[in-house]
């Protein structure tokens, strides 16, 4: 029994419209789920893991000498974020709402370029971004927030 394998300008333009549905339902599928889902920044290895203990000196009065250079943070480099509010009251709220779910949280304010003010709303501190991310990976699963790991000392 024969096959008919012609190739007519019909079946192309539906093989072509066929793929093109299909390309497009792959992009928006990678969008959506792109979008509902972020990675946690990559792990950085700390600096000086583990800094030597001093003893602490007296203060003493001396004249005012420039602040040397900061350097990058040795501990606590990150803290999981659970909003950011333009809103102070409504950072508070969010505050409570946690609270109610078990989680103590604090409000973090800061400005922005334009200098309008955010209070972001963050728990914890974490010496990496792995342990932050496994941190927010298990609140997300109690509480049903969305979680952002993000630096500790940036907004």
């Amino acid at each position: 029994m024969p096959y008919d394998l012609t190739f007519d300008k019909r079946s192309a333009t539906l093989l072509a419209a066929c793929g093109a549905l299909i390309a497009i339902l792959l992009v928006a599928a990678g969008f959506l789920i792109g979008s509902r889902h972020t990675t946690p920044p990559p792990a950085t290895p700390a600096l000086n893991p583990k800094p030597p203990a001093s003893s602490p000196t007296p203060a003493t009065p001396k004249e005012a000498t420039p602040a040397p250079p900061l350097k990058p943070p040795t501990e606590a480099q990150f803290t999981l974020q659970f909003g950011a509010f333009q809103d102070q009251p409504n950072a508070q709220a969010k505050v409570k709402q946690l609270k109610e779910k078990g989680v103590t949280a604090t409000i973090f304010p800061t400005h922005d370029i334009a200098g309008r003010t955010f209070y972001a709303v963050r728990s914890g501190s974490y010496p990496n971004a792995s342990s932050a991310a496994t941190a927010a990976r298990d609140l997300q699963r109690t509480t049903q927030e969305q979680i952002i790991v993000r630096p500790s000392q940036h907004f």
